[in-house]
């Protein structure tokens, strides 16, 4: 009688009885809240949108940063969800856009040795690879564990100071003793290493390799039986975490990263998720061996289907076969959405264009009409025998 009923996380018996659950989407704009998939070699696969798609929505919960969020989004395509937005800078925050930029050190940090000292203590040496010259008064925080609160931390000050560090340097760092806290009872702990400045380390830098946290998982240090290093393998990624965020030549151009990031994924993921809405995902496929390229099919049906969607989570360029696009090359995050009534792609060739950097283009069709929105990069687009230009959107008839 009083409209929609939904729930924070959610179980199977609420079904039918509610019409959203709020955190199996993902959590912290990760997979989960705290397993990282890539430390098990696991692929992540959507099974509840294989049973449950046509009659619940899910979201995700808490915030995240849209400057390293690509995986996520790309996630979100693939199972047909429309994102969660939970942080907000502070009011008016569109007015600021300068300071909601993300400061970019180009440092990869690693541990280089454990040594056990007695049984709950070690020492540790860190390295840091200067790709290039860096600026800002940073702090490097090392947390060892997950959750919050951090189960035992070694912040410290950088061996030198970040704003002297140039690229090709190396930074060696250590050694620190390290006392594990007795209520700490795991037999291991992850290592994330980071740069923070401000009050209370509020302000993090975005660091090569780091996740939508701003850490960089460095490695696991074994407590039992004996206290030593056990390095983490983690797939080299090539892409651009924050392509989302981007509008160079589109139709956010000038607006903060905020809006930016909020216009893109609303035009790539919301028709997606009004196209599907009543469709089960029907068919999941790896098309690549290691699984990186994957398509997943909605309301597969002898009349057709109700939406493709193709996603690159590789290092590698893959080329997808599309029926208005030809051969389409995605790169890495790259996607591509098809459907009756809804066109998209984030990739680097469209129709035989090849693009320098990938591009975002969303077209919604009815009849002989088309509207064509530009996210970002080249803003030319080759559209059912016509060469457009479209830089921010265009509403075209089929000739």
């Amino acid at each position: 009688m009083f409209g929609l009923f939904g729930s924070e996380c959610g179980r199977e018996w609420a079904i039918p009885h509610s019409e959203f659950f709020e955190g199996l989407g993902g959590v912290s704009g990760k997979y989960f809240h705290s397993l990282d998939p890539a430390t098990l070699g696991a692929t992540v696969v959507p099974l509840f949108e294989m049973v449950y798609h046509d009659c619940e929505a899910v979201f995700g919960k808490y915030g995240y940063n849209p400057d390293s969020a690509a995986e996520y989004v790309a996630h979100h395509a693939l199972c047909g969800r429309t994102l969660n937005y939970h942080s907000f800078p502070n009011h008016l925050y569109w007015k600021e856009a300068a300071k909601e930029a993300v400061a970019e050190v180009k440092a990869r940090p690693s541990v280089v040795s454990v040594s056990q000292i007695s049984d709950r203590r070690f020492q540790v040496r860190y390295r840091w690879q200067v790709e290039a010259d860096c600026k800002g008064d940073w702090h490097v925080f090392v947390h060892f564990g997950k959750g919050e609160p951090i189960p035992f931390q070694n912040d410290h000050q950088p061996a030198r100071p970040v704003a002297t560090w140039r690229a090709g340097d190396v930074i060696e760092e250590g050694p620190f003793e390290v006392t594990v806290p007795a209520k700490f009872t795991g037999d291991a702990a992850d290592i994330f290493i980071g740069l923070c400045r401000g009050a209370g380390g509020s302000e993090r830098a975005a660091l090569p390799g780091c996740g939508a946290d701003r850490r960089v998982l460095a490695g696991r240090v074994r407590l039992k039986p004996a206290i030593s290093f056990e390095k983490v393998p983690l797939p080299a990624l090539t892409g651009d975490a924050g392509c989302f965020a981007r509008a160079d030549n589109g139709w956010a151009e000038g607006l903060c990263v905020t809006d930016r990031f909020l216009k893109n994924t609303h035009e790539l993921l919301g028709p997606l998720a009004a196209t599907t809405a009543h469709a089960r995902l029907t068919r999941l496929e790896f098309l690549t061996a290691d699984r990186a390229a994957r398509r997943a099919t909605f309301g597969e049906s002898k009349r057709g289907a109700a939406a493709t969607v193709t996603v690159n989570f590789g290092a590698a360029e893959y080329v997808a076969g599309s029926k208005l696009g030809g051969e389409v090359t995605l790169p890495t995050w790259g996607v591509l959405i098809e459907s009756p009534g809804f066109v998209a792609f984030h990739a680097k060739s469209w129709a035989g264009r090849q693009y320098e950097k990938p591009v975002l283009f969303a077209i919604r069709t009815e009849g002989r009409r088309a509207r064509i929105f530009h996210g970002f990069g080249d803003a030319r687009i080759h559209w059912r025998g016509q060469d457009l230009t479209v830089q921010r959107e265009a509403e075209v008839l089929r000739r």
